[in-house]
């Protein structure tokens, strides 16, 4: 029997794969648990609409990103923290704290996670931070520490 999968079902397929099963398996545990709908015209014709509408969507958070990634490319970022006279830091600056200097510029759309810092900065100048976007896309932002 040929049915096509709404869900992820391990050991057989992905959500919208078409695959063929026995009879036995499809009536007795796929089709109970909607985890799969047999194939017919209007399913199939269905299924397309929401293959497109879904890559309708990708599309738009692709410009959406690429929009972002831009504006970051931009941004330039400047944090006052404490310092000696030699230009160490007192405390270092991480990822909370570049992430608080975006979301004061009106960047919203980033989490923690998505800042990549090998390690806190814990000196004065200024140093290049890489922002990991989705759709495989990176931003550079300019962060410049100062002392207070």
């Amino acid at each position: 029997m040929k049915v096509i999968l709404l869900k992820n079902v391990p050991n057989l397929g992905a959500r919208g794969e078409i695959k063929v099963v026995s009879d036995g398996y499809a009536r007795n545990f796929l089709l109970p648990k909607k985890l799969a709908k047999i194939t017919t015209t209007e399913v199939l014709a269905e299924l397309q609409k929401e293959k497109e509408k879904q890559a309708k969507a990708a599309e738009l958070d692709l410009l959406n990103i690429q929009k972002i990634a831009e504006k970051l490319e931009s941004l330039e970022l400047e944090i006052k923290v404490k310092a000696n006279e030699t230009g160490k830091l007192f405390g270092a600056v991480n990822r909370v704290a570049v992430l608080e200097k975006l979301k004061a510029k009106g960047i919203k759309e980033l989490t923690e996670s998505q800042i990549v810092l090998a390690e806190p900065i814990k000196e004065i100048g200024e140093h290049e931070i890489l922002i990991d976007l989705p759709h495989g896309l990176e931003a550079k932002v300019m962060v410049r520490i100062s002392a207070e």
